[in-house]
């Protein structure tokens, strides 16, 4: 199973205001380059009628994006990650099925939370942030995985009940060389920071809540 037995979650924390409750391969060693409104429930996020300042809609389907190909580039980010960090905790001795969760702050820095000593704690995390192509990889990971864990929903309940969707018929292209992962990427996370700006009133960064989880359930 690899260099840790326990599986990543990849999942990121889910958008505050828009969920009732939030969310809770061998890669190689080289990255890859006014009224009160109702309360949502934990699918509102795949109809939300929301669409991005001067964007226009598109006729584009979730059938014509590039899935799998979307999938594998997460895959191969999230198994880079995971591999770079099991052989750092070797290095260390760290046991590897101790429960740790590894996210990057909001100064953009990429801290543990773990039950190790803070002196090997500090030093895995100095490791880490000196890794350019880790934190890379890493960053990459915070937008793209929940953008296609997005886009997984919105096929899913789009085959339930052959409906379309408005918010994501805003973040595609009409134009197939814009609908790379990044750039569906990068406007699915201005969509939620504007969410989010709505709810609190202060600008915040979507990615800064994402993090990986070893050795925890589900």
């Amino acid at each position: 199973m690899g260099i840790l037995d326990a599986a990543l979650n990849f999942g990121a924390r889910a958008i505050q205001g828009t969920e009732t409750s939030g969310a809770q391969q061998k890669a190689p060693q080289q990255a890859p380059g006014s009224e009160p409104a109702p309360a949502k429930t934990a699918t509102s996020i795949a109809d939300e009628r929301v669409t991005l300042q001067d964007r226009g809609g598109s006729n584009v389907s979730l059938a014509d994006l590039p899935m799998q190909e979307f999938k594998n580039a997460v895959a191969r980010d999230s198994g880079f990650v995971k591999e770079t960090i099991g052989t750092k905790l070797q290095e260390l001795e760290v046991d590897l099925g101790t429960r740790m969760a590894v996210r990057r702050n909001n100064l953009g820095d990429i801290e543990m939370e773990a039950q190790i000593p803070q002196e090997t704690r500090d030093r895995i995390e100095n490791d880490l942030n000196q890794n350019r192509a880790f934190k890379a990889a890493f960053n990459r990971l915070s937008t793209n995985q929940p953008t296609v864990e997005y886009l997984e929903n919105v096929s899913r309940i789009s085959q339930a009940y052959g409906e379309g969707n408005s918010m994501l018929e805003s973040l595609v292209s009409e134009s197939p060389e814009n609908n790379r992962l990044q750039d569906i990427a990068h406007r699915y996370q201005e969509l939620r920071k504007q969410v989010m700006t709505d709810e609190s009133g202060q600008g915040q960064d979507p990615a800064a809540g994402f993090e990986i989880r070893f050795n925890q359930p589900a």
